[in-house]
């Protein structure tokens, strides 16, 4: 017997998620990790800075916790955080979970999990909607480049397509707070509030 699962996957080319579809059925489980995913080129040598480890040892103790339970021998262990250890568990929480709603619930908590309490992300999200949405839009477009190379590798801030609908404020924007303030110019909707993953390690690692 054969079931099918859809996944949405983020698209810097298109307004919605991309569908792929997955069929899970009674033969032998392909091991993603064998299986080559992304471009044909060798994959780039990825250098791992002091803050890079400690992210990615967070993120790994979280995601631990959220698959055998904080108080796991697994999650008590120490967890140095390598790579290959988080995109092993990446790909366990996938098979384990029943869905893809699934995946996104418990990709969810383990995100909140990895910012504290959870006032934190409350407030900050307090914080920014005391701004107009393209600030942060365009804040929180400049900052992924700098906390998540440890997981997507390199990726740089760029102009979101002129095809993608925007969920930040329509129309002409100004090319920063001090060009507001000042009256210049604006540019078009979508400046600087997009990123480019320039090769995404996590995609390529697993093979999907």
């Amino acid at each position: 017997s054969t079931s099918v699962q859809t996944l949405d996957v983020a698209s810097p080319s298109r307004a919605r998620g991309a569908t792929i579809v997955r069929r899970a059925s009674s033969e032998p489980r392909r091991d993603l990790r064998k299986q080559r995913a992304g471009p044909t080129t060798p994959a780039p040598t990825y250098t791992t800075s002091l803050l890079d480890k400690n992210l990615r040892s967070i993120f790994a103790s979280k995601m631990a916790d959220e698959l055998d339970g904080p108080s796991s021998s697994a999650s008590s262990a120490s967890i140095d955080g390598a790579y290959d250890g988080v995109r092993d568990m990446c790909l366990r929480l996938v098979r384990e979970s029943s869905s893809a709603e699934e995946v996104r619930a418990r990709g969810l908590r383990i995100l909140r999990a990895c910012v504290g309490p959870s006032w934190v992300p409350k407030a900050f999200g307090a914080f920014l909607r005391l701004f107009p949405r393209w600030f942060a839009a365009r804040h929180a477009a400049s900052v992924t480049p700098l906390i998540l190379p440890w997981l997507v590798g390199d990726a740089e801030v760029n102009d979101v397509p002129e095809d993608v609908v925007l969920d930040a404020t329509p129309g002409d924007v100004p090319s920063s707070a001090l060009a507001a303030v000042l009256g210049f110019p604006k540019e078009r909707a979508g400046y600087k509030q997009g990123v480019l993953l320039k090769r995404c390690r996590v995609l390529e690692e697993t093979g999907c």
